[in-house]
């Protein structure tokens, strides 16, 4: 039951890390 929830909100943690990524490296540039 709650395996759903945990796989969706680590899913959104991971997508939050890339944005972040990606942010930071276009601010360095």
């Amino acid at each position: 039951m709650s395996t759903d929830l945990f796989l969706g909100g680590l899913a959104s943690l991971i997508l939050a890390a890339i944005v972040i990524a990606v942010l930071t490296t276009n601010k360095r540039e």
